[in-house]
């Protein structure tokens, strides 16, 4: 992520990032003789790194089975913390709101659900969508932009979901494990790595770990019947239509495999699940549809945002797309499309003239709320924004969108006070927002706050896995330390650093 002045516009702020940075290595031990002769208290420190690997599970043991519930979600936090260090994540706080959202409505009528679910989106064109343990549900952008409309999407959402709860990732990694004699750790290790980099991941999969790939596509197609069926079931049970996971499917076909190796090749015949999906939504009892107007305005902002096209290219795009009479998505969605598009053209006049134009039945969607934010920043009115903020700040205090809107504007309007206090307010109740951590950091160097400065900062590479350059933030906020108690934080974060990293290092093991 670009470090950029608070006072930049939050679309500028907001964009897609990975945790990716270069810097020298840091020697911790000697940084943490360093500290403790700096009068930092560590002294429990030694023990403590003694006992971290007996407070880990036990992912060393070749063979071993039966993923606990707290293992995956402890395999899971790994899985996530090297997806932002390795990954295009999606930071732009609408469009996570909104997949959070819709992964919520289907979590709430899910069964065998032990831990908060965490959905992100990655900016990948592919269309794909893929689930991991610890109930992470990795959402591509290009599948967004593929479904026509929110059903063909929660239709993925909920098949992935079902992975998850029914333990498919989890069986297989057991099962994997014990025919190969290999550790769980050395498995999961390679799935990430297929994750992260699929090519060299595959590679891996069938080499290093030697794994049956054969074993594989039938352990998986089983699964995938069985994630369709009971997706189907939950999708119904969240109000979305079930038939569109057959239509779902059907648009697949269309998708060329020619390319596609047959090792890697791991779900069934997709005419099978088209025939199989559909008689299964066929039978069950006609209900009343729900459809969030959101989903076009999350497929609109994705296209204008994270298309790689010029703000002309966007404009060009949804001027047509107003006049395609076959588009499924509402017009005031594309005009919010192309309202971006201006924006981004730095044509405010229009912008705000085209913005206009939408239905008042939008104006407190949070699509249209942040798009107001970034024209009154960009016209220097940034008080405009506060004033139009507070009151939905008021309303939902922990709203990531409002939120975070309203901390940038009350940067730009010099009310940096105010700004970190809602940010810490916020953060203490959502303590891994990476995107709270960095405005925060941005609102204490605007005030000259250093110590608070790297402190955020540490927070913030830390939660990206990067613990060098958290190291080096703790580092520099210990020369700017003004009691014992603030150094025994700098410790504590340290020895926490350290911990998550021998964690960390166990899945790197081969």
């Amino acid at each position: 992520m670009r470090r950029l002045p608070v006072a930049t516009s939050f679309m500028l702020l907001l964009t897609s990032f990975s945790c990716i940075a270069d810097v020298g290595g840091i020697d911790v031990d000697a940084t943490l003789r360093k500290m403790h002769e700096s009068d930092l208290h560590y002294s429990e420190y030694q023990q403590q790194q003694r006992e971290a690997d007996n407070r880990l599970p036990q992912i060393g043991i070749p063979g071993s089975s039966v993923i606990t519930v707290q293992e995956e979600r402890v395999f899971g936090k790994y899985y996530f913390r090297k997806a932002r260090e390795n990954l295009k994540v999606i930071s732009d706080p609408v469009l996570d709101d909104y997949i959070k959202d819709l992964g919520a409505r289907l979590i709430a009528h899910a069964n065998n659900v032990h831990f908060p679910f965490n959905f992100f989106l990655t900016e990948d064109k592919t269309i794909n969508a893929s689930a991991f343990l610890g109930g992470n549900v990795r959402i591509h952008t290009g599948l967004v932009s593929f479904t026509e409309n929110e059903s063909q999407l929660a239709s993925v959402l909920a098949h992935e979901i079902t992975h998850v709860t029914q333990r498919h990732v989890a069986r297989f990694i057991e099962d994997a494990a014990a025919r190969q004699n290999l550790t769980i750790g050395a498995v999961i290790g390679g799935i990430i790595l297929a994750v992260i980099n699929p090519a060299l991941g595959m590679a891996t999969l069938q080499t290093t770990l030697g794994l049956n790939m054969q074993a594989q596509i039938n352990y998986t197609r089983n699964d995938e019947f069985e994630a369709d069926h009971i997706g189907i079931d939950l999708m119904y049970r969240a109000g979305f239509d079930p038939i569109q996971m057959a239509v779902m499917f059907g648009k697949m076909t269309s998708l060329s495999y020619r390319n596609i190796p047959q090792g890697l090749l791991t779900h069934p015949i997709p005419e099978v699940r088209v025939s199989e999906a559909r008689s299964r939504a066929e039978k069950l009892p006609a209900r009343k549809k729900r459809e969030n107007p959101n989903y076009c305005f999350a497929k609109a902002r994705i296209k204008a945002r994270f298309s790689n096209m010029t703000g002309s290219q966007v404009i060009d795009y949804f001027q047509k797309s107003l006049e395609d009479k076959k588009n499924t998505c509402s017009k005031d969605s594309l005009l919010y499309g192309l309202t971006l598009g201006y924006l981004a053209n730095n044509d405010r006049s229009k912008a705000k003239e085209t913005l206009g134009r939408i239905s008042s039945a939008h104006s407190s969607n949070n699509f249209i709320l942040d798009t107001r934010t970034d024209l009154y920043i960009a016209g220097g009115t940034p008080e405009s924004a506060v004033a139009m903020l507070k009151p939905r700040y008021d309303l939902t205090p922990n709203n990531q969108t409002v939120v975070l809107n309203y901390a940038v504007a009350l940067n730009a309007a010099g009310k940096t006070g105010t700004a970190i206090k809602i940010l810490k307010k916020f953060i203490s109740k959502n303590p891994e927002n990476i995107i709270a951590y960095d405005l925060l950091a941005k609102n204490y160097r605007k005030e000259n706050r250093m110590y608070e400065y790297n402190v955020a900062m540490a927070e913030f590479h830390a939660l990206c896995g990067n613990y060098t350059l958290s190291n080096s933030n703790i580092l520099q906020a210990s020369r700017h330390a003004r009691t014992k108690l603030e150094k025994a934080r700098l410790d504590a974060m340290m020895v926490r650093n350290e911990q998550t990293r021998i964690s960390d290092k166990q899945f790197e093991k081969k």
